[in-house]
Parts: C-alpha cells; structure tokens; sequence
C-alpha cells in the first residue's frame, strides 16, 4: 500500500462501460472506482483473517457474506486471435523476462472471479488489491463488481486471483529468448501455506543502505497460474486433480510495487489473448529509474493530460515521470512564496496533490524540476533587477546572477517550496545550458560574476566554479530534506577549484554543449548516470535544431541504455545498472504549437513502449519492429479506473 493518502475525489472521474473485445485504446469502467468497495470492506479488508481461518468478506448490502469457496461455476476459456511469433507468452509491454509454461488453459475472468488477499499483508495489499479489482471489472465489461476479500490460500478457488508479498527469485537472463530459461516451480513463499510475513522479511532489501531509493528488487514479481484445485478438506494441500475450468491465479510481489507491477502483466495479457497462460512468470526490471520527462513550463499540459501520462507510465512498468516546471517561457506551478513568477497557465497546489496522490496508487514517483541557474526568463521578466549582467550592462533575459544574494534566496525560496508538495525521493535542479558558461571567454563576458568565483572560492576560481557551487548549495538544502538531487550533465564540471557533489545524479542528455564532454568522462569519476541520450529519446516539438522526432522502432532496435551519447555504446564494465541506473523519453517543447496535446500523446506512444521494453529487459530486443508492433497494439493501452 504504497500512498499515504487517499486520491482526492476530484481526479475520479467516471468512465463509461466498454466492450472487452481486444480493447486497443483505455478501457474505462463503468463507475468511479470508489463504488466498487464499500467503506464495510474497506475496513474489513484491513482488519485481518477470521477466526475460523477463512476468507472474511464486508456484508453484502443484504447482510450476507461471502459464499463457500466451492462448488463455482465456470465458463470456457474464451476465443482469440492467435499473436504471431515468437512472443513472450504471456503477452506484455515489456516483455516478462522468464516464463516456465504448465498444463492447462490458464487463467482468465469468471463470472465470479474474486480478488483474495493474503490477510497476512492486507494492509499494504489493500490499495492494489482494490485498484486491480476495479480493472478487472471494467475489462469483464459487464457491469459487475468483482469482490475483494482477505484470506489465505485454503480459501482460493477457481476463477480467484490471491495477493500475496513474499520472496522473489531474480529471474536468469535467458540468451535466446523468453520463455526458454525455467522459472522455480516452486510457489513464493507466503502464498503455499508457508509464513508469508517472515518470507517477506526475508525478502531481498527494498532499497539500498547507502541512499535509500528502491531498488529493482523492489519490483520483482512471480505469476503462477495452476488449473488444480484446493484439497475439499481445505486444509491448504494441493492434490493433482485438473479443474474443469479456469485456473487459479497467485500474484506475489516482493513488495507491494512488485504486486502492482505483476497485476499489470495479467491484465495485458487479458487485453491481448483472453486470459493468462498455465505456468510461472520470474519478472523484474533491469534498471531501477525508468520514465518519462514532460516540459510543462514550454507548453502547458493540463492535470488530465499529466495524470494520463501516469496511468500509461504504469501501464509500461515505468516509475517515473519527470515534470520540467519552469524555463524561460513560463513557471508553471503556484507559488505562495513567489506568486509574481507564476505564468497565467500553471497547476494548483491541490493539482499536484491529486496528480501524486494518483502516482503514488500506480507507484510511480513525480520528480519536479525548478531549473536554474539558467533557463529562467520567466522569472527575469518578474524580477530584472535580479538578472545577470554583462560586461557592457546588458541583463541576461534567461539567467539571474548567483553573486546577488537576493537572487539567490529568490531561487532557494522557490526550490525549497516545491520539494515541499512533491513526497517522492529524488529533486531536479537543472543546471543546464548556463549563459555565462556559453560565452567564448565568460570570465572576460561577466566579470562581476568572476569576481564573485573568486572573492567565494578563492583566486583561481573561475565563473565554472561559481555555478559548481551554486548547484552544490542547493543539493545540500535538498540532501537536508531527503531528497536525491539530479542534475544535467552540461551543468557538472569535474576539474575545478569546487568540485561538483557526489551524490548529485547525473542526467546525461549531450555531448553537444558547453565543454562537449564525453559520458566516460563521468563514469571514470564515479558518477551514477541516468541515460537521456538526445539522439535517441529526445522528442522536440517542431523538430528545431536537426532535432528529428523518435521512433519506436529506432530506439528498439539500436539503443541500449549503454549507449548514452550519439550512437555508440560505452564500455560494458561501466554502464551495469548500478552505474546507469536507467533512462526516460523527453518531450521538449521548443515549438509549442507544432504538436497539439493529442498529437504529442500519439507521437509519444510507440517510443515510449520502446523505451519501457529496454529499460525492462536486459540485451538486444527479443523480437523484430513488426512483431513488438502488433504485440503493442493487441496488449493496448491503460485499463483506466483512477
């Protein structure tokens, strides 16, 4: 149970009912998602098994509960479309990385499928367990509710999907595809009869000691479908005796991320095929830090467009979505402390509560971004004294001067007030593409600023050093408040009199810019890299600057998150995860007007599916363009009920 607070009701909306015939677009459900649990089960959900040991459901409106686990009837696996091969099996954008198959139909939605959760972990499984039994009546399609209860798994029956946190193996790298190397038949602990509480304890650690951020292991998650039934003791053994049906499904996360990600498999392969393959699917991320970045402060995207980039981001297994807030054209988010830099167009403080109250449901991270000490016209316009000068006199319309302490307290005041609406672990503090480090001779161009290098940092400072130590003050003021603190490459200067902060991430975007420094150079320092290669995931609007949009089927087929400038990779001993930890898709909008809204959603749609299958599974991709294309279409886009 990953939020700490409930979504607030203004970004449910209803959605109407569709068909569940191979949906290729959202798939809306016929109510607000809050209709399909009653405050009764809520509560009851939480609070535990029941003293005879089976599954304890809230009161139906007529005062019943929950009926026997069995007999349930069934219905036949119903038809589909073969998918053409080779595919994952089961189907899903990215593909599972390890697959072992079983006998029998597999597993797909009953009339009375029901969404059992482990009563050991319902307390953080209460959110996933609701969120997916809303998805799967909105794709059943039907008008239903399906049921969710706590339980254990005596009390699984056929049709049922059981929610459990236990221990995951790391999946093999298979070398000639998916479903080639064997899955452990073995069940995850916590879902067999075992303590599943002391198995996820006993889980690996959800994030590492030095930084606190989460870790792939945090996602790692094992599908296992069976077509054989409970002992009619319900004494939890399993006899081998094929059901007529459906099997049974148990999704077991190592944590309750790892639950939400294996739930997103199931339901595209509902979307793609009708039902969930016989077997067991190993599943988790090669890279932690896989997203997508959005420029809010070049061109506005309202609240709904940005939290459906979350549900697509979710739908894709990314966890982060990067919001660049402000630049010259505009600071897009309300400030109480600075509301005179604020642009006509931006999003509320309760805008932003509610966008991160849906990420935090879908597990994913909001990163803002207050870029400075350029990229800034917006607050120029609102303060020029504060600008910086030339040699001649001659103010900068796009950066303030870090020697004026007052620009200084202006720029901290509105960082510090963002960090403060935004709970996730990581901050963006720009630091690209700074003016005064793009003059031919900055110190010669802005020798006040040089001044002040050398008065803060001694005599051979240079105007570098400056903004080394400006981004340093800030990521310290962030690091106080437990953020991890990013920054753009072209900002972080290793060499100087100030040497850049250790913990600062970098974003590796280009080699193009001022110094035209090569990713080697970063590694060999020990920088952790996160990979925005621009020749690669930058998509620009009006493609200015020989910039060309993506496509789905470049990025698949030639990038890897090794290749972090142009397009070759850098030594393989340097890029493992740990050092690059993973990438995001860019939208820039340079040309605000080239692209409306819906024009750039559908322009981001296929590299982003090609960045989510990269950044998932480790190597070359696992199928040609044509057939990753089909397999996208059929899998579909988001089962929206949020």
């Amino acid at each position: 149970m990953r939020r700490r607070t409930a979504a607030p009701a203004a970004s449910r909306r209803p959605r109407t009912s569709s068909s569940p015939a191979h949906p290729t677009g959202p798939v809306r459900a016929a109510r607000p998602w809050t209709a399909l649990l009653g405050a009764a089960l809520a509560a009851g959900l939480l609070a535990g098994c029941s003293d005879a040991g089976g599954p304890a459901a809230a009161p139906s409106p007529s005062g019943s509960t929950s009926e026997s686990p069995s007999p349930v009837p069934t219905v036949p696996r119903p038809g589909f479309e073969a998918l053409p091969g080779p595919l994952a099996v089961p189907p899903a954008v990215p593909a599972v990385r390890e697959f072992e198959p079983a006998g029998g139909e597999g597993w797909w939605i009953q009339p009375r499928t029901r969404v059992v959760v482990d009563s050991r972990r319902a307390a953080e499984l209460s959110d996933e367990a609701e969120l997916f039994a809303a998805e799967l009546a909105a794709l059943a399609g039907d008008g239903r509710e399906v049921e969710v209860l706590r339980g254990t798994p005596d009390d699984v029956r056929t049709g049922d999907v059981l929610l459990t946190i236990g221990q995951v193996p790391a999946p093999t790298a298979p070398a000639d595809g998916p479903g080639t190397a064997p899955a452990p038949s073995a069940a995850p602990e916590g879902a067999d009869g075992a303590d599943g509480a002391d198995a996820a304890d006993a889980a690996a650690p959800r994030a590492t000691a030095d930084t606190g951020l989460p870790t792939t292991a945090d996602e790692a998650y094992l599908l296992r479908v069976d077509t054989t039934a409970p002992a009619p003791t319900g004494t939890g053994a399993e006899i081998a005796r094929a059901d007529a049906g459906a099997g049974r499904l148990v999704v077991a996360g190592a944590t309750d991320t790892g639950v939400l990600r294996g739930t997103r498999t199931v339901l595209q392969s509902l979307q793609a095929v009708r039902h969930l393959p016989s077997g067991t699917v190993v599943d988790r991320p090669d890279r932690p830090q896989r997203g997508l970045s959005i420029d809010l402060a070049r061109k506005f995207f309202d609240k709904e467009w940005i939290a459906d980039r979350i549900r697509e981001a979710a739908w894709l297994k990314l966890n982060q979505v990067h919001l660049h807030l402000s630049d010259d054209q505009g600071f897009r988010l309300a400030s109480d402390s600075h509301p005179e830099v604020v642009s006509e167009q931006h999003l509320s403080k309760e805008d932003v509560r509610e966008l991160v109250a849906l990420a935090e449901r879908y597990h994913v991270t909001l990163v803002p971004e207050i870029d400075s000490p350029g990229h800034l016209g917006q607050v120029v316009r609102a303060h020029p004294d504060l600008a910086l000068v030339d040699y001649a006199g001659d103010p900068s319309e796009t950066a303030l001067d870090i020697a004026d302490p007052a620009a200084r307290e202006l720029l901290l005041d509105l960082v510090l007030e963002t960090a403060e609406l935004f709970p996730g672990p990581w901050f963006h503090i720009g630091g690209d593409e700074y003016i005064a480090l793009m003059a031919r001779d900055p110190e010669a161009t802005y020798p006040a600023l040089a001044d002040y290098a050398r008065r803060t940092h001694g005599p051979d400072a240079t105007i570098e050093d400056a903004a080394t130590g400006w981004l340093n003050t800030v990521a310290a003021a962030l690091h106080e408040r437990g953020k991890t603190v990013k920054a753009w490459n072209d900002g972080r200067h290793h060499g100087g009199v100030v040497e850049p902060d250790p913990r600062i991430e970098v974003e590796y975007w280009t080699g193009k810019e001022y110094g035209a420094t090569e990713p080697e150079v970063y590694l060999d320092a020990g920088d952790t890299l996160v990979n925005l290669n621009d020749e690669y995931l930058y998509y620009v609007l009006g493609e200015p600057n020989d910039f060309a949009y993506p496509t789905g089927q470049r990025i698949l087929e030639e990038w890897q998150p090794s290749v972090l400038r142009g397009s070759t990779p850098s030594a393989a001993e340097l890029t493992g995860p740990d050092r690059v930890t993973g990438g995001r898709l860019a939208l820039w909008c340079d040309l605000a007007d080239a692209q409306t809204a819906d024009q750039v959603a559908a322009g981001l749609r296929m590299p982003l599916r090609a960045v989510a299958e990269k950044l998932w599974v480790p190597g070359p991709a696992r199928v040609d363009w044509k057939t990753f294309d089909v397999l996208t279409d059929r899998v579909g886009d988001p089962v929206e009920v949020l």
